[in-house]
C-alpha cells in the first residue's frame, strides 16, 4: 500500500504515446501478498470519470533510462477501469494457496486527467507471503561531504533527472559552519546507488538563500519536477526570504521563475493539490511559527491556471484564516471519499495548545471549517501542540485516516490526539481518537514530536510510520534524547491487527547518542530492490549546533 517511487516504472510496450506525466499523481493502495486471500487494490484520484490503468509486474533491472518515467516489469499485467464518482477504481485478485514465496512484485497506476495527459502514480512494492521485520544497516559514511556541514531541515525524494532513480533535495536553512547562510542542495542517484553533489551545476539563476521548505510539483505540466522553496532567514537582517517558485528543464537543472508574494511573512510548510480539478496543481502554504509576526493569516491558497499563479482573495479573508494560533503544517486529501481535495491544518501555541482544523471542499475549490463536527475536541477543548499532519489510510478501508506530530512534554499521550482514525464509510470525513490503535504512553526520545513519514516498510500491504523528533535533555542515563522511530503496522508480516501499532525498537541501528532535531525525512527505495531505505537530515542539536550529520539507512528485507 506504498507508493514507493515516483517515476521509476514503465511499461513493455508504448500505452502512453501522446502522454504526459505529471506530479498531480493518483494513489495505489493494496493489501498484501498472502496465499489463499483475495488481493484488494484501489486506485483513487483527482479526476472522477477519467480512463485509469494498472500496470503490475516482477521489475527487472533497469540498465537505462526509464520510458516516459515508467519502470520495465516482466511479465507485465494491465488492469483498465474507470475512476467513479468518488474518484476510486477498485477490483479485487484471487491469490493462489501459496502467493509467490519471496517474490517481488512492483504496481503503478496512471490516470487520464481532464487535459488528456496520463499521470502516473509512485510504484508499489509487494514481498510474496512477507513475514519478517525490515532490518536496517547504516550508510551515512557513503553520503557526500555537505551532509555533515547543512542544517538540513526538509527533504524532498523525487526523480529530477528523469533517469528513473531516487534523487535527493534538501532545504539547508544555514547553519553555524555556513554563518547562517544555506541553500538547496542536490545529491543525485548515479544509478549505482550513490549520491552525488551536484548543486554547483544544477541552477541556472542562483542558489545562495537559506530555505525551510522545498516542495516538488509538475506545475507547469511539461512532465518533470519542478519546486517551491521558502522559509529561510536572512541571518544579517534577521528577515525572511522571500517564496521563491523553481523551474526543471528536465535534466535537473532548476530556473527561479517567481517570488510567490502573500500576506505571510515567511512560509514554510506547504502543499500540492488540484483544488477544482482543471488539472493544474494549486499550491497552499502556512506560515509556521518559526519567524512570524502578528499579521492577520496564518495561510495562503495559490490558484494554478496553466501555469500562471493567482492568490485566492476568498481564501485569505476567510474567517480561519488567522493567526491566532500558530499554523506548523497543511496537508491535502480526500478525507470524505466526494472526488475533491480538503484539507488538515496542524496548528500550535505556546501555553496551552490549540485545535487543529478541517476544511472541507464544495468542490469547486471554496473551503468551509468544519473542524468542530468532524475532528475530536482534544485536551478539554484546548487542542495539541501539533507540528506535523499526514494523510494516511492504516486500516486498509479505503478512507485516509490523520498521523499527527504532537509536543507531549506538556500535554500528556492520553490528551494528545495522535492517530485520527477516519469513520470511514459509516461516517465519511469525521475523525476519532484511537490511542489503543497507536502507543499512548510517554516515549522520552519523542518528547517533542516533529515530523511524520509513512510507508510500507515490510512490502506486507499495510503502511508503518516513522516519527522525527527534536532532541532534548534525558532525565536517565544518557544526556540527551530525541531520535526517529519506526512504528510497524501489525497487520500481514506481523501476523496482527492491520491499524495497530507497535515499535520497532532495532529500527534506529544508529544508537542512543545519534540524537538531533530531525524534522523531516524520507522513506524511499535508493538502491532499487522495491523496499524503502530512509534518509533523515539534521539540523544541528539543542547544546551542539554543528551536530549536523545527516543519516542514511538501508532496508535490508529479507523473506
Amino acid at each position: 500500500m506504498k507508493y514507493i517511487f515516483k517515476s521509476t516504472f514503465t511499461a513493455a510496450y508504448i500505452l502512453f504515446s501522446c502522454a504526459v506525466l505529471s506530479a498531480q499523481q493518483p494513489v495505489v493502495e493494496t493489501t498484501g501478498l498472502y496465499g489463499g486471500a483475495t488481493m484488494e487494490i484501489r486506485i483513487s484520484g483527482d479526476y472522477p470519470g477519467q480512463p485509469a490503468i494498472l500496470l503490475a509486474g516482477r521489475p527487472t533491472v533497469a540498465t537505462n533510462s526509464a520510458l516516459l518515467g515508467l519502470q520495465l516489469v516482466s511479465p507485465i499485467q494491465v488492469f483498465r477501469g474507470q475512476l467513479d464518482s468518488r474518484g476510486l477504481y477498485e477490483f479485487s485478485v484471487s491469490l493462489p494457496p501459496v502467493a509467490y514465496l519471496g517474490s517481488r512484485f512492483a504496481m503503478q497506476a496512471v490516470v487520464k486527467n481532464p487535459m488528456g495527459k496520463y499521470q502516473s502514480s509512485e510504484v508499489v512494492g509487494l514481498l510474496g507471503e512477507s513475514s519478517s521485520d525490515a532490518t536496517w544497516t547504516d550508510a551515512t559514511a557513503s553520503l557526500p561531504m555537505a551532509s555533515a556541514m547543512s542544517a538540513a531541515s526538509s527533504v524532498s525524494s523525487v526523480d529530477i533527472d528523469s533517469d528513473g532513480d531516487a534523487d535527493l533535495v534538501i532545504a539547508n536553512a544555514g547553519s553555524v559552519l555556513s554563518g547562517g547562510f544555506g541553500g538547496i542542495i542536490v545529491y543525485e542517484n548515479d544509478g549505482s546507488n550513490n549520491f552525488v553533489d551536484v548543486t554547483a551545476s544544477s541552477f541556472l539563476s542562483g542558489n545562495a538563500e537559506s530555505v525551510f521548505m522545498v516542495e516538488f510539483c509538475d506545475f507547469d505540466l511539461d512532465g518533470d519536477q519542478d519546486f517551491v522553496a521558502g522559509g529561510g532567514i536572512n541571518p544579517i537582517f534577521d528577515t525572511p526570504y522571500p517564496t521563491r517558485l523553481y523551474s526543471n528543464d528536465g535534466a535537473g537543472h532548476f530556473t527561479y521563475e517567481q517570488d510567490l508574494d502573500s500576506g505571510l511573512d515567511s512560509a514554510n510548510n506547504f502543499s500540492w493539490g488540484d483544488i477544482d480539478g482543471d488539472g493544474y496543481a494549486d499550491l497552499l502554504m502556512s506560515e509556521g511559527s518559526a519567524h512570524s509576526a502578528s499579521g492577520v493569516t496564518s495561510m495562503a491558497l495559490f490558484n494554478n491556471v496553466a501555469g500562471v499563479f493567482t492568490l485566492d482573495a476568498a481564501f485569505e479573508s476567510s474567517l480561519f484564516n488567522n493567526s491566532t494560533e500558530d499554523t506548523t503544517s497543511v496537508g491535502f486529501g480526500d478525507v470524505d471519499r466526494d472526488g475533491d481535495l480538503d484539507i488538515f491544518v496542524s496548528r500550535t501555541d505556546s501555553i496551552d495548545g490549540a485545535l487543529n482544523i478541517l476544511l472541507m471542499n464544495d468542490g469547486l475549490g471554496n473551503f468551509a471549517d468544519e473542524s468542530s463536527s468532524r475532528l475530536p475536541q482534544m485536551n478539554s477543548g484546548f487542542g495539541d501542540k501539533s507540528s506535523d499532519g499526514h494523510f494516511v489510510d492504516v486500516n486498509n478501508d479505503g478512507y485516509l485516516d490523520i498521523i499527527v506530530a504532537n509536543t507531549h512534554l506538556s500535554i500528556t499521550p492520553d490528551q494528545s490526539g495522535d492517530l485520527l482514525m477516519n469513520s470511514g464509510a459509516s461516517n465519511p470525513g469525521v475523525f476519532y481518537d484511537a490511542p489503543a490503535l497507536f502507543p499512548d504512553t510517554f516515549n522520552e526520545n519523542l518528547g517533542i514530536r516533529l515530523g511524520v513519514e509513512t510507508g510500507d516498510v515490510d512490502l506486507d500491504g499495510d503502511q508503518d510510520v516513522i516519527i522525527q523528533a527534536h532532541e532534548f535533555f534525558g532525565s536517565g542515563m544518557f544526556p540527551f534524547v530525541g531520535r526517529p522511530a519506526l512504528f510497524l503496522n501489525q497487520g500481514g508480516a506481523q501476523g496482527g491487527s492491520v491499524g495497530t501499532f507497535v515499535e520497532d525498537t532495532n529500527f534506529w541501528v544508529l544508537g542512543p547518542f545519534a540524537t538531533a532535531i530531525y524534522y523531516q525525512g524520507t522513506l524511499v527505495d535508493i538502491d532499487g530492490d522495491l523496499d524503502l531505505d530512509y534518509f533523515v537530515p539534521a539540523y544541528g542539536g539543542i547544546v551542539d549546533p554543528t551536530n549536523l550529520q545527516d543519516k542514511l539507512l538501508i532496508n535490508q528485507l529479507q523473506q
